[in-house]
């Protein structure tokens, strides 16, 4: 949830930027306050199941390349808007493949980018 989530966010936050008008530009108040609102809730209930030890992790072979690269992705438009330019490198002996859990390390990708 968190991460389409925030990327919904982002993409309010640039179209607030664009000049709206003042029924706009409420709306777009509301959205990102219930933004907020759900991303606190939808943290609340992740550190719960943490602290009763049951984290959901799948077990799956992926794409490691393209999980790392939807992660940045997400987080270039807040970059962009920002004035920041945001690129991925990856080296040619970067391991194509991964076991685990794509979702979660997409998690943990967008939480410390944004440190």
């Amino acid at each position: 949830m968190r991460t389409p989530l925030n990327d919904v966010t982002r993409n309010i936050q640039i179209l607030e930027a664009t000049g709206l008008n003042r029924d706009q530009q409420e709306l777009v108040d509301a959205i990102l306050t219930s933004s907020e609102t759900l991303s606190m809730i939808n943290g609340i209930l992740g550190r719960s199941k943490l602290e009763a030890g049951k984290p959901r992790l799948k077990q799956l072979t992926y794409d490691l390349e393209d999980t790392i690269e939807g992660s940045v992705t997400s987080l270039a438009s807040a970059s962009a808007a920002k004035g920041l330019e945001m690129f991925l490198v990856v080296d040619p002996n970067f391991p194509a493949m991964a076991f685990g859990d794509p979702r979660r390390l997409r998690q943990i990708l967008v939480v410390r980018i944004r440190m």
